[in-house]
């Protein structure tokens, strides 16, 4: 059965109501009024527009946004005397428990409960007939759907990507010929229940009335996906309470980890089924390992969004209680939509019903007893099917994927690693040679291995320590040089040889062979074409409308171009040609050409011809590093005088030209001020979907900004980039260090391995790119501080050190130039002011995530515990200078 839903009537014939209703935002489709607008109120905001209209009604009572509230407000209390959490008790909507989140005892407020009860029985299919909208009545509809029947086709279980077939855990015959025959090759498995599984207690006695009735007051970890808090308190007891009367179409679900821990019991009730007993992260014991089981209770629609299963593990799901709906894609295969923040249930709505049958997932259902082989690195996603869904789950690393599992763990749990390589090798001797195989990849990479690293996986490295050969390697998804391989389909390739030819050469004929898909910025589509050293970027979905980004590049690059600095044009690329096309949607689509040149590419194709084992011979982004510490890579001293004097050159750069008119753009242009002032205006409505920051800042974030006004105080005419970010600055590994003066002595050429373990790597920049954020106002300056902020919160990651070298190569007088007339201290916090301002005005939260991740250790998940005690107590506009100083105090 597909999931297929028939929206309501049309809206009633005459006068659009949406006019009359929503005034002006009846231009914007329901779901960014629903998800982009509203949800960023508060709850007296939605009650007073509710009275506004009876569309705003409708939307207003939309339990969704009431769930957020209510969850952020009350989903992690404690007890002010004892300290201990305190339980949600769910009141049959979340509205009504925002207003009554805990156990009713007084009379009075019982009184009052039911009255506001009696006053809230509403649903979309009870408003009057003016109130039209398909968004609001498809999660109505969602949050009602009976998924008892909501089964794949025969046959999903195959498909072009693969299989994934019942077996017997008999026909397994062992650990060792599961991992031979299934783990090492990564196929999956849905396996039937043997006597060991069906004799387990937890087969025997889980249901949900003896688990309540045995575990009512124990505190579980209750998920709530894409909310703030993402996870919450609540007693089992009272989850259980909710389970059954909740009607949300993406229910809170236990996935708790340490579910043995509160309740010891619980694991004991089942073991690990035989095949999957082989675990070498269990020589880390219970306290040193990662995170590795968990407990998953669940009503109908709840489950599992598209993931990758941590740390390159493996997993075994088996299932006590319900039916579970799964479907998994191949490692190779990015799921459709898959990157988009929707349930699951969403994704089988909006996107499933629209996907070729060449591109939907394998899928099955799971039974009550049977156990499902996840292998390492295949996305999945799960949905549960019945109005209770029970299960256990666990991940490990074994002979099959241990391989992968090093190169994640090292990546983002660097003291792990060492740990596992001391605890593990005396007893697994057989896994040294892995280990050494790995570290000698890391220092070819250039990596000193023993050196921190304080984030997640990296792409980068994940390639370079695979040779694609052994069974268990499982990244050939990457090419020779370590880029993403991305196969450029027919479409894009008529569209790339119509832009050249309209634009380039008319009798161009663009061989296939010569394209690759290089760099992708955001959702739009980037392509090299080898031959013509250009690159060509269609603008498709972005931040902002396309035609405006698209014009703001092409300005810029002209601007550059004309400039007559040959440094500066050597370190970005060269303006070719711009057009647009037909879009998908029927909208015209711009595209730009451009071309690498100069100085920088030369030297860059004869080090890449001398030593191309280490480097790929075309430029990548420094941002390809993922969130491994740039200490490894970059060749700082090299890097930060470059960066700033590139920035320099841009922002000295002469008064801009009149625009190039080959792409559509809006008239008259805004000038700095206004642009950063209407940014502002509605900064504290973003920061509230955002949640970065905690209340009582974002009620008086709108202060704040008022009492730092941004002024029409310029230092330059030049162009303001806008987005100096690790994904904007391509470069190359360059061999560093004694090992490099002995090539440059005559040696060049040789490229054997004996030698390369004595020549260490470092990344160096060449090219600045995408200058579709580029601010160039022709009727006034610009402001450079705004670069600042971006270069100090992602490349500098709040190191003050850095960012302080980083001014003194772009101006020696920096100190005197913001010092001002105030002294030290008022200069000091005058320009930490303003460069917190301008970090708000970003219209886009990579500013304010890059700023808490690196100044506070990434606890910025719960909005403002990083914040000391001393200064929460503070009133909001005290934290906000707190945090300006802290992020980016500097002495003058």
């Amino acid at each position: 059965m597909d999931a297929q839903w028939a929206p309501p009537p049309g809206p009633p014939p005459g006068p659009n109501p949406r006019a009359t209703s929503l005034g002006s935002l009846c231009a914007l489709p329901d779901v960014i009024i629903s998800e982009g607008i509203l949800a960023g109120l508060s709850a007296q905001d939605l009650l007073t527009l509710s009275t506004a209209s009876k569309l705003f009604f409708a939307f207003c009572r939309d339990d969704k946004l009431w769930r957020r509230l209510c969850l952020e407000k009350w989903g992690r209390s404690k007890s002010p005397t004892s300290g201990a959490p305190v339980s949600i008790v769910f009141k049959g909507s979340w509205r009504l428990t925002l207003l009554f989140p805990f156990t009713i005892s007084d009379p009075a407020v019982d009184a009052q409960f039911r009255r506001a009860q009696a006053a809230l029985q509403y649903t979309p299919s009870t408003m009057p007939g003016e109130v039209y909208s398909p968004h609001l009545y498809a999660k109505w509809y969602r949050s009602r759907l009976d998924l008892s029947q909501f089964v794949p086709e025969a046959g999903a279980n195959v498909t072009v990507h693969g299989s994934l077939h019942r077996v017997k855990m008999s026909d397994l015959r062992g650990g060792e010929h599961f991992r031979i025959a299934y783990e090492r090759h990564g196929i999956p498995l849905m396996i039937e229940p043997d006597e060991n599984v069906l004799a387990w207690d937890a087969m025997r006695k889980w249901t949900v009335e003896y688990l309540a009735g045995k575990y009512s007051d124990v505190f579980f970890k209750v998920g709530n996906e894409y909310g703030n808090p993402r996870n919450i308190n609540m007693s089992f007891g009272d989850y259980i309470h909710y389970m059954h009367h909740q009607q949300d179409d993406s229910p809170l679900y236990v996935f708790d980890e340490q579910f043995a821990h509160r309740a010891p019991d619980l694991a004991d009730a089942y073991s690990t089924p035989s095949i999957f007993e082989q675990d070498y992260l269990s020589v880390l014991g219970e306290s040193g390992r990662p995170d590795y089981r968990w407990l998953v209770i669940g009503p109908m629609r709840s489950g599992a969004s598209w993931h990758i299963d941590p740390l390159g593990t493996s997993a075994w799901n088996t299932l006590i209680v319900g039916r579970k709906r799964w479907m998994l894609y191949p490692p190779q295969i990015m799921p459709p939509g898959g990157s988009l923040p929707l349930s699951t249930l969403s994704w089988y709505m909006d996107v499933y019903p629209h996907l070729p049958a060449d591109m939907r997932p394998i899928e099955i259902v799971q039974n009550p007893g049977e156990t499902i082989f996840v292998p390492a690195g295949w996305p999945h996603a799960v949905l549960n099917l019945d109005p209770v869904n029970i299960a256990v789950t666990q991940n490990w690393m074994g002979d099959g994927n241990a391989r992968r599992c090093l190169q994640e763990i090292y990546g983002s749990r660097v003291k792990t690693y060492h740990a596992l390589r001391e605890h593990l090798v005396p007893v697994v001797p057989k896994m040294e040679p892995l280990f050494d195989e790995f570290e000698e990849h890391l220092k070819k990479r250039g990596v000193a291995v023993g050196d921190g690293v304080n984030a997640e996986s990296d792409v980068m490295l994940v390639a370079a320590c695979d040779d694609g050969n052994d069974a268990m390697s499982d990244h050939g998804h990457f090419d020779e040089h370590d880029q993403p391989r991305e196969p450029v389909d027919a479409i894009w390739l008529g569209r790339i040889q119509t832009a050249f030819q309209a634009s380039v050469d008319a009798s161009l004929v663009v061989d296939p062979a010569h394209i690759s898909q290089r760099i992708t910025s955001g959702q739009n589509h980037v392509y090299y074409h080898h031959p013509l050293r250009s690159y060509i970027k269609f603008l498709t979905v972005t931040k902002s409308p396309a035609h405006e980004r698209a014009h703001h590049e092409v300005s810029a690059l002209t601007r550059v171009a004309s400039s007559g600095d040959a440094e500066l044009i050597d370190r970005t690329q060269v303006y070719v040609a711009s057009g647009e096309l037909d879009g998908d949607d029927g909208t015209r689509m711009p595209y730009i050409i451009s071309r690498e040149c100069g100085a920088n590419y030369n030297d860059a194709m004869d080090l890449a011809a001398t030593v191309d084992d280490h480097l790929s011979n075309r430029p990548f982004p420094v941002g390809n590093f993922g969130r491994l510490s740039w200490t490894h890579y970059v060749d700082w001293p090299a890097f930060v005088p470059w960066l700033a004097d590139t920035v320099s050159r841009l922002h000295a750069l002469p008064p801009p030209s009149p625009p190039s008119q080959s792409i559509s753009s809006s008239s008259p242009s805004p000038s700095f001020t206004e642009i950063i002032r209407d940014r502002l205006a509605s900064a504290p409505s973003r920061h509230r979907v955002w949640r970065y920051f905690p209340a009582a800042m974002l009620d008086t974030m709108a202060d704040y900004i008022a009492r730092n006004p941004v002024d029409d105080r310029v230092w330059c005419t030049g162009l303001v980039h806008g987005d100096v970010t690790p994904g904007n600055i391509l470069g190359l590994m360059y061999p560093t260090g004694p090992a490099s003066a002995a090539d440059d002595a005559g040696d060049a050429g040789n490229t054997d391995d004996a030698d390369d373990a004595d020549v260490e790597f470092k990344w160096r920049p060449l090219y600045l790119i995408d200058f579709g954020d580029a601010l160039s106002p022709a009727n006034d300056g610009t402001d450079p501080l705004l670069d600042i902020v971006s270069i100090h919160l992602t490349l500098f990651r709040c190191d003050k050190t850095r960012l302080a070298e980083f001014l003194d190569a772009y101006d020696s007088r920096w100190r005197t130039r913001l010092g001002g007339a105030s002294g030290a201290e008022g200069g000091r916090r005058g320009l930490a002011n303003r460069l917190m301002v301008y970090a708000l005005s970003w219209e886009y939260e990579t500013m304010v995530r890059e700023m808490t991740r690196w100044l506070f250790g990434g606890a910025a998940g719960v909005a403002g515990t990083w914040i000391p005690d001393g200064i929460a107590a503070d009133d909001g506009v005290g934290m906000w200078e707190w945090l300006a100083d802290t992020v980016f105090g500097l002495d003058l």
